[in-house]
This record gives structure tokens, C-alpha cells and sequence, in this order.
């Protein structure tokens, strides 16, 4: 007996949630759907995969997490426009299916499945949810036979009957395969899928009805939202479309979507791997690292502790500076980094909430005039000497505290940036101390428990954020050291802080949180600016 799983679709329904990789790789919690789904099933069972839209991304990833499973993959030349189908899908892994299988849809998950499906059994069964089943196909069965009676497509389902969950368990597999071939050929005004061959060919003469007790469906994104909220096993992170963080017993495993991102990091991490905990294999997509159990380094924080860790990695050399990128190269790739990546955000973000800046605007009461648009204000920050003077430095390129943990007294970073515009592996320390001070004022914490305010009326903006006042004091101990050890000032430091948030602004279009940083950039980025000139 075999399981197989489909992972060729595009998703269609998910929106930005497929734009970057497979339905199948949607996070829920620490882990992606098809880790719930294969996590349900014996370890020995062989489980065949077939692959088509960014199949590369399940395939790098089903190695990586799964090395000791037998997984066999089969590649759908045509899962996407005219000619492709659920069914076509199906038909291409025929070949390494001619035996018992169970069929599991990649967006459904089962909690204790093993109790409520047999993992061997010698009949064919559907598996079913008692719900609104007007909303899916659905069918009707005999309470006491357990025998499926009819089955229903919507929007035909009614009210009472079974919703039908994308899992079946195919016994006789001659009469299945011949029946979808004769679907694939005859259906042609539709894209046909498994459920409409049970329907329209009444597949089996003897079909079961397994009722289970829970279902989480991923296959849209309002129910991806609500599986998010229910999950209990899940860890406190800003999730963006085109990365993830999933957590696999003992092993963190990254991924990022963009080809050459890892390649990237992966020559950074060179330079910086004595501070970091190591990297124990990587692909294309994707980086693995053993799960270390330290303590996040917010965690009491205090003004002594955060001067301690700053002199600790002044002192090891973080921060140094290289004499070896050409300068005239190294301020182009500078001005593309503050300058041009924000505005080409910032203007998607404006077009996308219709923001103009044309008039005057107030946020928390303090007027910032409509001259003081976000482009005029990085020409101006591009004239002052700190930038003009800015020197290629080693650097982390994401250093905040939600990207450290401590361990026996040793400071670890994690998650560091790919590069700085096109230079690999140095960047300025600047924005280093920049990011530091964003995460002193709102971090991880503060925006995944929702913990801010926004209210917008007219040209008056409100935003208010709750933060620990022990890790707000570290602020005095940055702008100590800053100027101290680096001859910077702090309020330098801060428009930089202000660029970052506005910046962030568009990566979190889905989230509240995305005017919260756009306007909150902005009055910080003008504030700043003041003190400079002052």
C-alpha cells in the first residue's frame, strides 16, 4: 500500500500565498502543509509525490526534511492552462501506482489520522466532514452500512451531507485509473478532477464513507488565515510570501524562493560563521541548521547587558572595516540600496493603499509639511557628510535582537542579510546599528501579538506601539556607543531606522502592521532629518 500526493496545481484560490512556491508549501504553525499531511503516515509507507508548479521547491524540501523516507517523484510536464487537470496530474504517476494507495489532496489536514483511516485495507472508501457542505462536494451515506450512497458536486451539495475531504483509499486501482482516462478523454468543457469521476461515473460499486472529527482545509486563503490562528504549535515570526522558517524536530530549515538568495548568504555566512551556529547542508532554496536551544536574546534585556554584547562583537571585529571594494563602485551600490530600493517600495505601497503625498499630514500631532515628501527627504540625507563619508564594513545586514540567541553566555546570530545592493559578503554598519534600534522600539513581539495601534482620519495619523521599557532604555546605550565608538551620531542612525520601516512597509501588505511602518518610517525619517540640520 502506497500514499500519494498531488502537488502539481498552481493554487489558484491562494492568491500571494502561491506566488512564490506551491500550495503544498504554505506554512501553518512551524511546519508547511505537506509535512502535516506526511507526518499522519507510517514512517515505512512508500509515498509517491507528483510534481508541477515549483515542484523543484517540494522536491528540495522533501529531501531535506524527510532523508530516510521512500519517496518516489514524478514530474507533470502540463499543470497549468489548456489540456492540464487534477486528473491529468493523477494519470502521470499511474505507473507507480498499480497497487492499493491512499490519495491525500496537498492543502487537507488530518489531526491523528492512523485512528480514523486504515493504513492497509482490502475495499475502496471516501473521507468525509460533517459541515457546511453546501460550500464543497459532498455526499450522502448509510449510517448503519457505512456505504456511500450519492455523491453531490456544488454547488448541488445540501445541508447535512457529508463534505468531501480529499483523501481516498483506492482498493480496486484497475477500475480507478481506467475510469479517470476515460474522464481525461471524455471530459473537455472542464478541467476534471477526482471527485467529479466519482461523481459522474459512480466509480465504485462499493465505496465506504469514513467520517472524521476534524479537518483544516488550506485550500483558500481565508481558511489558510483561520488555520494560522488556531494553530497552538507555531512561533512568533513576521511571515513573508517569498521565505519561510519551518521547524522539523530538531532541524530549522529556511527557505527562500528567489534562485541565488541562498548562494548569496551562503558566501556572506563565510565571513561571519564564528558568530553564527553552523549550517549543516543547504540546496537551491533552501539552508538547514540544527535547532539550537538558547534563549532569544530580548528576553531581559537591560541597558548593562545589551553595552556587554555590543562591545563583545565590536571587539571580535564585526564591524570592521575592508579596504578592498572600489569606492566609486561601493557608493553607487549604496545609493541603489538607501536610496532607490526604497522609493520603488514606497511607490508600490502608495499606489497599492492610494497614498499621495501632496498634502500636509499630522502623525501623533507633529505636522510634517508636504515638501517633506519621502523622496525629498532621502536627497537630502543623501547631501550629509555621515552619508557621504559611509565605508564598506563587515556587517550583519539584519542585526536585531529577535536575530540572537544566547547560550552558556555566548551571543548567536541568526538570519543574516543576503547582500548589500550587489556586494557580497560587506555592507555598511550602519544600517546594522539602524536595524538594532527598529527592533529597540518594535520587534517580533510586539507585532505578532498585535501590540501597536493605527487610526487614520482625514490628514491625522495616530500610531502608538506597547514596548518593553527595559529594552526602549537600550536606546541610550546605543546612541553611547554609536558616537562613541563609531563617531556617528544617533540621530543618522535613526533616519536610517526611519528608511528600514518604511521599507518593511510593502513586504507586509497582508498584515496591519504595513501603515503602522510606513507612517511611523516617515515621521521618523522627518524628525531626523531636523535634528541633523539642526
Amino acid at each position: 500500500m502506497k500514499l500519494f500526493i498531488t502537488t502539481s496545481g498552481i493554487g489558484s484560490r491562494l492568491g500571494d500565498l502561491t506566488k512564490f512556491t506551491n500550495k503544498s508549501m504554505i506554512k501553518i504553525g512551524k511546519k508547511p502543509v505537506i509535512s502535516y499531511i506526511i507526518d499522519e503516515y507510517p514512517k515505512d509507507i512508500e509515498i509517491v509525490v507528483s510534481l508541477g508548479y515549483y515542484g523543484d521547491h517540494v522536491k528540495q524540501y522533501l529531501e531535506l526534511a524527510y532523508p530516510d523516507r521512500n519517496i518516489t517523484f514524478v514530474e507533470v510536464d502540463n499543470y497549468a492552462g489548456p489540456g492540464s487537470s487534477q486528473v491529468y496530474s493523477q494519470l502521470c504517476a499511474e505507473q507507480y501506482l498499480c497497487e492499493p494507495f491512499i490519495y491525500h489532496d496537498c492543502d487537507t489536514i488530518i489531526e491523528n489520522l492512523q485512528d480514523k483511516i486504515p493504513m492497509n485495507f482490502d475495499y475502496n472508501f471516501m473521507v468525509g466532514y460533517k459541515t457546511n457542505s453546501e460550500l464543497y462536494d459532498s455526499f450522502d451515506y448509510d449510517e448503519i452500512t457505512g456505504k456511500v450512497i450519492k455523491t453531490h458536486m456544488k454547488p448541488d451539495s445540501l445541508e447535512g451531507m457529508a463534505a468531501y475531504v480529499g483523501i481516498v483509499g483506492v482498493y480496486d486501482y484497475v477500475t480507478f485509473w481506467d475510469h479517470l482516462r476515460k474522464a481525461y478523454n471524455e471530459v473537455t468543457n472542464t478541467a476534471p478532477h477526482d471527485f467529479m469521476v466519482y461523481h459522474k461515473y459512480q466509480m465504485f460499486n462499493d465505496l465506504r464513507a469514513i467520517i472524521v472529527d476534524n479537518w483544516t482545509d488550506t485550500g483558500n486563503v481565508a481558511s489558510v488565515k483561520e488555520a494560522r490562528k488556531k494553530c497552538k504549535d507555531s512561533f512568533q515570526i513576521l511571515d513573508k510570501i517569498d521565505q519561510g522558517i519551518f521547524m522539523i524536530g530538531n532541524q530549522v530549515i529556511k527557505f527562500f524562493a528567489k534562485d541565488g538568495v541562498v548562494d548569496n548568504l551562503m558566501y556572506h555566512y563565510k565571513y561571519i560563521a564564528d558568530f553564527c551556529g553552523p549550517i549543516k547542508q543547504h540546496t537551491k532554496n533552501f539552508i538547514v541548521y540544527d535547532y539550537i536551544d538558547g534563549e532569544n536574546a530580548i528576553k531581559g534585556m537591560n541597558p548593562g547587558r545589551f553595552r556587554n554584547m555590543l562591545k563583545y562583537f565590536h571587539k571580535n571585529n564585526l564591524w570592521s572595516e575592508v579596504n578592498y571594494i572600489d569606492t566609486e563602485y561601493f557608493n553607487v551600490c549604496k545609493d541603489r540600496f538607501y536610496i532607490d530600493k526604497t522609493l520603488n517600495r514606497i511607490n508600490y505601497f502608495k499606489s497599492y493603499y492610494n497614498i499621495t503625498e501632496d498634502k500636509d499630514i499630522y502623525v501623533n500631532d507633529v505636522l510634517i509639511p508636504k515638501e517633506y515628501t519621502i523622496e525629498n527627504m532621502l536627497q537630502e540625507f543623501r547631501q550629509f557628510d555621515e552619508y557621504k563619508n559611509t565605508v564598506p564594513t563587515n556587517w550583519h545586514g539584519d542585526f536585531v535582537l529577535d536575530n540572537m540567541l544566547v547560550k552558556d553566555g555566548q551571543f548567536i546570530l541568526l538570519d543574516w542579510r543576503e547582500k548589500f545592493d550587489d556586494i557580497i559578503p560587506f555592507g555598511d554598519r550602519n544600517y546594522d546599528f539602524a536595524k538594532m534600534n527598529h527592533n529597540l522600539t518594535f520587534n517580533f513581539n510586539s507585532a505578532c501579538r498585535e501590540l501597536f495601534n493605527i487610526s487614520e482620519k482625514d490628514d491625522r495619523i495616530y500610531v502608538s506601539i506597547l514596548a518593553d521599557n527595559y529594552v526602549l532604555a537600550c536606546r541610550e546605550t546605543l546612541k553611547d556607543f554609536v558616537e562613541t565608538y563609531y563617531n556617528v551620531s544617533y540621530p543618522y542612525i535613526n533616519f536610517i531606522t526611519g528608511l528600514c520601516w518604511v521599507n518593511m512597509s510593502p513586504l507586509h501588505m497582508l498584515n496591519p502592521v504595513c501603515k503602522l511602518l510606513f507612517y511611523m518610517g516617515k515621521l521618523t525619517m522627518y524628525q531626523s532629518l531636523l535634528a541633523m540640520k539642526a
